[in-house]
């Protein structure tokens, strides 16, 4: 897996203060996308050991509120088993930290998918649907009126449309 830039303190991608990973590899192309240079999976640095270390070494600051997965798209082929490890760190080592992750696919595609379904238990929030340019919205943190935004409790999912 490759990576196209780390954010160790951002305010935009999610509630908080937060680290972000922008990973590599996209298939959706959604036409209006302004992380075209994430599509490419042969794009950016690769993701190593150091850069996991680093990730667990910025969230353990104590004012970062949780981490962000976003790309291109976390859940492409060859990231989502990286990052599959990555979140069980992150729950085993900083359990009070939360994760929002961006997506082109539905939660039901994910859920239906015997190994990108492994990542979900490890997600907070996760923001749903390929990006539509024809589809704006002012509703916070998603980029057209079709995503979601997709809070996972402990029993529960609850999908809020709400502005």
């Amino acid at each position: 897996m490759n990576f196209d830039r780390i954010y160790n303190m951002d305010v935009v991608n999610g509630k908080g203060i937060r680290v972000v990973l922008f990973v590599t590899g996209c298939n959706h192309k959604c036409e209006g996308c302004y992380n075209k240079s994430t599509w490419n999976p042969r794009n950016g640095t690769p993701y190593t050991e150091e850069t996991e270390n680093e990730l667990i070494k910025l969230l353990s600051n104590p004012y970062v509120d949780g981490l962000t997965l976003t790309g291109g798209d976390p859940f492409y082929r060859t990231n989502h088993p990286t990052l599959l490890k990555l979140l069980q760190r992150v729950r085993a080592e900083l359990p009070d930290k939360n994760v929002w992750v961006w997506t082109g696919y539905t939660l039901e595609a994910l859920q239906s998918d015997t190994e990108r379904s492994k990542l979900l238990p490890f997600i907070d929030v996760l923001i749903d649907g390929k990006y539509e340019k024809d589809l704006p919205t002012k509703k916070p943190f998603r980029g057209s009126d079709n995503q979601r935004l997709i809070e996972f409790q402990k029993d529960s999912i609850e999908i809020k449309n709400i502005a």
